[in-house]
């Protein structure tokens, strides 16, 4: 008899199982656009059209309608919300043209990669691809030669991703990064260990003071973790290690940016009334924005559009709740919060079961740290634009999953 732990989804398994982790790599790490030899490739198109046959040939639909995953219809209806508003945006082609080329196509992925991570073996496999991923992030902007510096001292690599969206991925990534650090043997300790010191140094790298912050946010909830597989030195280090890097001379950069906070002189606090452009004087436009536009929003990317028209300045608000509620009105707004709450309700009722189950015990951890990554990105979310990312659908599918094996691992145990 098949249990749990064996179970995969698809027929055609291998076919979908390539077509997922293809797909999910070139939509996290970019390689089209990280690595030059790449360019032209088309990687992007190639993996969702693979992904998008492998989910129709191996019954992914049946799938999805056969489980229960809490937040997929939240993300059907964010995506039915970012159309609907689109006729009554001023400029509606153009948002018209951010619905499908931004949130449609995250919002597909989210369903193409769903039936996935109904098998605990299968699940663990995404999360280690999304961890490896971020890894690869952080190797790239620490080694590579073509990498992109700007006039502070910050780096980055590839069009996407700015210094602060790279900070976000890395920060969201550490804590399973943690957990498989923590399960791990010897050998494996060493390679999920060194991953880590990547990760903060690539975080490090990038000079982002909210990536800084958010990293902070992990490490604090990590140290009051508490839990049978949690273990004191496992904790100790990892914070230690976070703390030893961050006072040492690679923090440089960041502990600069800090200082100008702290002296008054940033741009982030100056006002608009003497021709600031800092967050501080677009997240006030973007609050008075919303008021005019409550109900209809300004449709999806049109933030940009609607500042600079109305404000003068052409400008990404950094505050992914005022993009969700200027764009998509108090209804987008209220939908992405509740996403964040339904993937954070999601991992603690499945935190309980997994842990009572011998079986699936292992994965407890992981929904710990999972809980950890969704506060990251709450805290990171309040300083980029990352509404309808690829990040908030990553981090529920993964609580779709833990929500899942837990559920199916009771009704196992009890037939």
């Amino acid at each position: 008899m098949q249990t749990l732990a064996d179970q995969t989804i698809p027929r055609q398994n291998f076919f979908y199982f390539f077509g997922v982790c293809l797909s999910f790599f070139v939509f996290v790490v970019r390689p089209g656009e990280v690595f030059p030899v790449l360019a032209g490739t088309r990687l992007g198109l190639v993996s969702f059209v693979f992904t998008c046959v492998a989910f129709f040939v191996s019954s992914g639909p049946q799938a999805i309608r056969e489980g229960e995953f809490p937040g997929l219809k939240l993300m059907q209806l964010l995506l039915f919300l970012g159309f609907l508003v689109i006729p009554f945006s001023r400029w509606p082609r153009h948002a018209l043209e951010g619905w499908y080329t931004i949130l449609l196509i995250n919002t597909l992925l989210y369903f193409f990669w769903l039936p996935f991570v109904r098998s605990p073996h299968q699940l663990r496999k995404l999360v280690k691809f999304f961890v490896l991923a971020g890894g690869i992030l952080a190797l790239a902007i620490l080694f590579l030669d073509f990498t992109q510096v700007t006039q502070y001292g910050r780096v980055s690599v590839g069009a996407t991703y700015d210094p602060n969206d790279i900070a976000m991925v890395l920060a969201v990534v550490f804590p399973m990064n943690v957990a498989f650090f923590m399960q791990g043997k010897l050998t494996s300790k060493l390679f999920w260990g060194a991953l880590l010191v990547c990760l903060v140094l690539g975080i490090l790298s990038t000079g982002s003071r909210g990536g800084i912050l958010s990293l902070t946010v992990a490490c604090l909830l990590l140290l009051f973790t508490t839990g049978k597989r949690v273990k004191a030195w496992h904790k100790i280090f990892v914070v230690l290690l976070v703390a030893g890097f961050f006072m040492s001379p690679f923090a440089d950069t960041v502990k600069e940016r800090w200082q100008d906070v702290l002296s008054g002189v940033d741009y982030n606090i100056q006002n608009p009334e003497v021709g600031g452009v800092g967050r501080l004087s677009l997240w006030i436009s973007g609050m008075q924005l919303i008021v005019e536009n409550p109900l209809t929003g300004v449709g999806v990317s049109n933030t940009t559009n609607a500042m600079g028209i109305e404000f003068g300045r052409w400008r990404s608000l950094h505050n992914s709740y005022f993009q969700a509620g200027l764009e998509l009105g108090l209804v987008g707004l209220v939908l992405f919060i509740m996403l964040l709450k339904t993937a954070w309700r999601n991992c603690s009722q499945a935190l309980p079961l997994l842990d009572e189950n011998h079986e699936l015990r292992s994965f407890a951890l992981l929904a710990v740290s999972a809980r950890i990554s969704i506060v990251t990105y709450i805290t990171a979310a309040f300083f980029l634009s990352h509404a309808y990312s690829l990040i908030l659908p990553i981090l529920l599918l993964i609580s779709n999953g833990l929500y899942y094996i837990s559920e199916a691992g009771i009704k196992e145990g009890g037939s």
